[in-house]
């Protein structure tokens, strides 16, 4: 089995065509191994004296015995993603939907995200809600454009034909 398959380009060069799944697989894998054994090391084993005792005191000064976990700012992004998730769900489209059930997800699936994002990290509330913000952009702009006027026109076609039958 080879691991690089190779080709010809048009100017006669061998050009490396594709390299085999598992090696991908295998750096994949390493760093995944990398990655817990580090995280083991740094949560039971690694004190801030031996970095102190390692290192220059400038980098043993960063490194403090406890990190807060819940600050102000990981509440802020925790409120703010729940925002963001509320204003999402309040502008995408949800064509054919029970107006009973598209209240109840207009306001259970906000408060259910914020359920479930209070206890980890601001650093995921924080990535959540950039991506909530993009995709309320994208939305906005979806909305304006005569597409997005032709599917809101269909989805209230769809609804009367629903409620009337």
């Amino acid at each position: 089995m080879d691991f690089l398959e190779w080709a010809k380009s048009p100017w006669g060069q061998n050009v490396p065509l594709h390299i085999a799944w598992f090696l991908i697989w295998v750096a994949v894998i390493a760093g995944f191994l990398f990655f817990i054994v580090h995280s083991v090391y740094l949560r039971y084993f690694a004190k801030a004296k031996e970095f102190a005792s390692s290192g220059s005191p400038l980098i043993a000064a960063r490194i403090p015995e406890h990190v807060p976990r819940h600050s102000l700012t990981a509440r802020l992004f925790h409120w703010i993603m729940a925002a963001s998730m509320f204003l999402m769900q309040r502008m995408t489209p949800q064509p054919g939907m029970d107006p009973a059930q598209q209240r109840m997800m207009n306001f259970m699936m906000p408060v259910m995200m914020g359920v479930f994002f209070f206890k980890l990290p601001a650093g995921l509330n924080l990535y959540y809600a950039e991506s909530n913000l993009i995709m309320i952009a994208q939305q906005a702009i979806m909305n304006r454009t005569g597409i997005g006027k032709e599917m809101r026109e269909i989805a209230a076609k769809r609804a009367r034909k629903k409620g009337s039958s």
